[in-house]
């Protein structure tokens, strides 16, 4: 910012003009170098939301670098977009590129280091390792394009048309109730139990044959 206003402040307020449309000039001037130096901060972007997100155990020297780097993409884009002389680009796209590599590599680092640690523990607590396994192989699948018509010769286009697509499938189905009151359902003639006999003997006996994770479930 201040290499932005390092400039010859009388040749560019100039002699003809009166003080209010100097503080004018200057006004607009030095807000131009707010816009463009300045970092902003989105809101709704939290840190439990972006370290979900890249899944990593971050400390605060990554977190710094990570934020100025989108800082960097940002003030990038934007004096692409306002115009800015080519030379200026190209120096904040460096400073871009350096700490985003820096960047890469030490993400690359906590993996490692969050791997080992799982790895570590998966006799112990096998869950963890299912777990962070769930976490790489989870996916989230689109809906298909599906068909508008019974000869099936007009697909949807787009997630509103699949909706109502959806809706006219399920309406077709739906099972609409008879009026009046609701069935009761007929007494069962089943025998109570009078006592339950559970020792420590038999929870134990229970508890070594039970899978520790679920996933192993058949």
């Amino acid at each position: 910012m201040k290499r932005r206003l390092n400039i010859d402040w009388k040749q560019y307020l100039g002699q003809e003009l009166d003080a209010n449309k100097k503080w004018i000039k200057f006004k607009k001037k030095f807000q131009e170098a707010i816009e463009e130096c300045v970092p902003k901060r989105q809101a709704g972007m939290s840190r439990t939301r972006t370290s979900r997100n890249m899944n990593l155990p971050m400390n605060r020297r990554l977190w710094s670098k990570v934020k100025k780097k989108q800082r960097l993409w940002e003030r990038l884009n934007k004096a692409k977009s306002n115009g800015t002389s080519v030379k200026t680009c190209r120096e904040i796209e460096v400073d871009y590129r350096r700490l985003n590599n820096q960047v890469r590599n030490e993400t690359r680092n906590a993996v490692k280091v969050k791997e080992k640690e799982v790895a570590r523990h998966v006799k112990d607590n096998p869950k963890i390792f299912w777990k962070y396994v769930a976490s790489k192989t989870r996916l989230k699948p689109n809906i298909s394009e599906l068909y508008k018509n019974n000869e099936k010769r007009i697909m949807t286009e787009g997630n509103k048309d699949k909706a109502c697509v959806l809706s006219d499938q399920f309406s077709r189905v739906f099972i609409e109730e008879p009026e009046g009151d609701t069935p009761t359902a007929a007494p069962r003639n089943g025998r109570d139990i009078d006592s339950i006999n559970i020792t420590k003997e038999k929870i134990n006996k229970r508890r070594k044959s039970t899978k520790p994770t679920g996933l192993w479930d058949s």
